[in-house]
């Protein structure tokens, strides 16, 4: 989402010129990296101008309220579909924490489930692992061939795309490296946090399946109102690939969903970090990670497992005061190397539930 901060310090003229045709819709909704810049506004023919060249999909006025509200109000003449904002405060993240409650309905408002489901998409096998360096190709690409071969994946080779093959093959190596001394119960009871868009959920699925003779596997996800591929939504898209995989998958955060016990609660990437529950739209409300693990370990049944992958350090030790101010601890901690990129990939942690909180 590309936002621009203009930084008002002298009431507008009052010319503006024709009418823009910048839109924010869609692209207020997709979901994708945001871009910060800041001009500091003095001729609104001119600033428009740079405005429109810009393509935001947020307009900010920052300067004192009436100075704001005054340029915010000749911009909506001219942007009368961009989204916008007036403000004294200067600190972009305290903006963005400010409106995501806004934003937050908007998407609720105004996107509605499609109704269809996503066309046929089928993997190119000599795009798998295409970024790599070539002198890890090959390696990668014989551990694929292994983890099709060994979790029974091939049927997905013509139902998922390249990219979301590597995602899925990813999870199954990830998995293998966390749980495969772990002793699981007969089709366990799996829940994972924080889907997305869920394009991993096959492997999931048939690593469980493989190691534990079946799996009742379920997906939530707090934020599922964003278009995707193919003008689809987050949350149409994993329905589909919850469809893929035999699984179940829900809206709603875990705190508040009414969920059987479970083996194992996955939370892969995580959003511990403030600033990144701020730059993924999620009203603040929403962002308790010491009580988002304290409601993971009363879901799980005695000597369930808690997984949780975190990709940079920050996160990671982020997520380890999270724990520690939970009062859990982590019975496995450290860098993750990942066999299909041969190299460092994130940090793996893993709780055991010894007993219920209070227990």
């Amino acid at each position: 989402m590309h936002i621009l901060f203009l930084t008002v310090r002298k009431p507008p003229k009052t010319s503006t010129g024709q009418v823009s045709r910048l839109s924010s819709y869609p692209a207020l909704l997709v979901d994708e990296p945001n871009i910060f810049q800041r001009i500091a506004a003095l001729d609104p023919a001119q600033v428009f101008r740079e405005v429109e060249s810009f393509e935001p999909a947020l307009l900010v006025y920052q300067g004192e309220p009436e100075i704001a509200e005054a340029w915010k109000n000749l911009g909506e003449i001219m942007f009368p579909r961009l989204l916008a904002y007036a403000t004294s405060e200067m600190e972009p993240f305290v903006v963005l924490e400010t409106i995501n409650q806004r934003l937050w309905g908007l998407r609720r408002q105004r996107l509605k489930p499609s109704g269809r489901t996503p066309a046929p998409e089928e993997v190119e096998p000599e795009q798998l692992f295409a970024e790599l360096e070539p002198g890890k190709q090959s390696e990668a690409r014989r551990q694929a061939r292994r983890l099709l071969e060994s979790y029974a994946l091939g049927p997905f080779l013509d139902q998922v795309s390249t990219a979301a093959m590597e995602r899925l093959l990813y999870c199954v190596a990830l998995l293998e490296t966390a749980l495969d001394e772990v002793v699981l119960p007969p089709h366990p009871a799996v829940l994972d946090v924080g889907t997305h868009i869920w394009s991993y959920a096959p492997g999931l699925a048939a690593y469980f399946r493989q190691k534990a003779q079946g799996v009742a596997l379920t997906g939530i996800e707090l934020d599922p109102w964003y278009l995707q591929a193919q003008e689809l939504l987050r949350g149409e898209w994993a329905l589909h690939y919850a469809h893929l995989a035999g699984a179940t998958w829900r809206e709603g955060d875990l705190e508040d969903l009414p969920l059987p016990p479970q083996d194992v609660v996955c939370f892969f990437l995580p959003i511990v970090l403030p600033q990144n529950t701020v730059l993924w739209r999620i009203p603040m409300a929403y962002h308790h990670p010491v009580q988002l693990f304290k409601s993971a370990q009363w879901k799980l049944k005695p000597g369930g497992q808690m997984l949780i992958y975190n990709g940079v350090e920050p996160e990671y030790q982020e997520t380890l005061t999270a724990l520690r101010n939970a009062g859990l601890e982590p019975t496995t901690t450290g860098p993750y190397t990942c066999p299909l990129r041969q190299q460092p990939q994130g940090y793996l942690t893993r709780v055991v539930q010894r007993t219920r909180l209070g227990g």
